[in-house]
């Protein structure tokens, strides 16, 4: 079949299955299978599709119009500038999640210290930080034997394995003990209620729900966080979190609350509370 027709038909599928971004979706799958962009399709419309490649794309687009994510299907997917190999059993990196990284990026400059991220799946967040700021020593601790194989190899493909990793699970005082006090400590942790995970679109239900079940009010990782992760936090540290819809309020209470200083919220770009950041007196 000729490219552009093959490409019309796998857009067509889509939007016929309910995908939000047919078109980009398809061209994003063609793409990867014939290495050829939107630009090329329109260019080298007649092109003809040899038949494993066409068997390859039909496959990739019924598994997307079944609901698997595009970034799965397509093996990495961009963060800061930096694309981060991702899979079956780890969180897609999202856009907002680049809010922590700026906030980490402003407050750190040129100084020296160490810096925490809790929860660290696919590495977005300690890997950019590593890139991003030479002079800081970056630990990153992770649970999920799924996503720790990812952030093994993007912690190497990317910062050359400047990140050190930490196996285990942010609620043990163990694993506490076994880091060395931050200058900084950043995290983007399960945050959705129980209740609210039946309901999550279906791309999202093929995600880890280690990485999204945040307990019964979606709180949980942020007490452990308040509570035993906030006294390794240097005096004039940063301690920035990701949150979801509804959540900054009541957690910069809680920020007040252990004592930190000068806490803010910092909106994504659709003018919802996404970040909060507190300082240790």
């Amino acid at each position: 079949m000729q490219a552009r027709a093959l490409y019309l038909q796998g857009k067509k599928q889509l939007s016929q299955a309910g995908c939000d971004a047919p078109e980009f979706d398809a061209a994003a799958l063609f793409e990867s299978v014939f290495g050829m962009n939107r630009t090329d399709l329109l260019l080298r419309a007649e092109t003809p599709c040899s038949a494993a490649g066409e068997a390859t794309f039909r496959a990739l687009i019924q598994r997307r119009a079944d609901g698997e994510p595009l970034q799965y299907l397509l093996g990495s997917w961009p963060f800061y500038g930096r694309e981060f190999m991702v899979g079956p059993g780890v969180l897609i990196p999202r856009e907002e999640t680049e809010l922590l990284v700026e906030e980490a990026v402003a407050f750190c400059g040129e100084r020296k210290g160490h810096l925490i991220d809790l929860c660290a799946g696919s590495g977005a967040i300690a890997v950019t930080c590593a890139c991003e700021l030479p002079g800081m020593d970056v630990s990153a601790v992770e649970l999920s034997p799924e996503a720790w194989g990812y952030l093994q190899k993007n912690n190497e493909a990317l910062c050359g394995g400047r990140v050190q990793l930490h196996r285990g699970s942010i609620l043990d005082p163990a694993m506490v003990d076994a880091l060395p006090d931050a200058d900084v400590i950043l995290s983007n942790p399960p945050y959705i209620p129980q209740a609210d995970l039946p309901g999550l679109q279906r791309e999202v239900q093929h995600e880890p729900m280690l990485a999204l079940d945040g307990g019964a009010d979606g709180l949980d990782f942020y007490r452990a966080i308040l509570t035993l992760w906030r006294k390794k936090l240097n005096a004039g540290g940063l301690l920035a979190v990701e949150c979801g819809i509804g959540q900054c309020d009541i957690l910069a209470q809680w920020f007040r609350g252990v004592g930190l200083m000068e806490v803010r919220i910092v909106p994504d770009f659709s003018g919802i509370g996404r970040v909060v950041c507190g300082i240790a007196p």
